[in-house]
């Protein structure tokens, strides 16, 4: 495996640039919130599920989705709002 095949924990911002999916780290710190928060949305279906790609132990943001997200809300304070919770219908 070559050095760009390896995940890097301490990523470059240009390398975090480049890149066209992004950890829940990076992704809580473009929205503005904690890890947590991240985490909560999720499991509480506050997201759009064409956001992140999920597997059994990983979650990974796309970049394009979530930037085409962002680009319809309105932050407040630097910082997206708590999404609503999903209807029961």
């Amino acid at each position: 495996m070559d050095a760009q095949q390896i995940p890097l924990l301490d990523s470059t911002p240009e390398e975090i640039d480049q890149r066209t999916h992004l950890t829940l780290e990076e992704t809580a710190a473009r929205l503005g919130i904690g890890y947590s928060t991240l985490r909560r949305w999720i499991a509480q279906k506050r997201l759009p599920d064409s956001l992140f790609l999920r597997a059994p132990r990983l979650i990974r943001f796309r970049r394009e989705a979530l930037e085409a997200y962002l680009a319809d809300k309105e932050f407040v304070n630097g910082t997206l709002p708590t999404p609503p919770k999903p209807r029961n219908s």
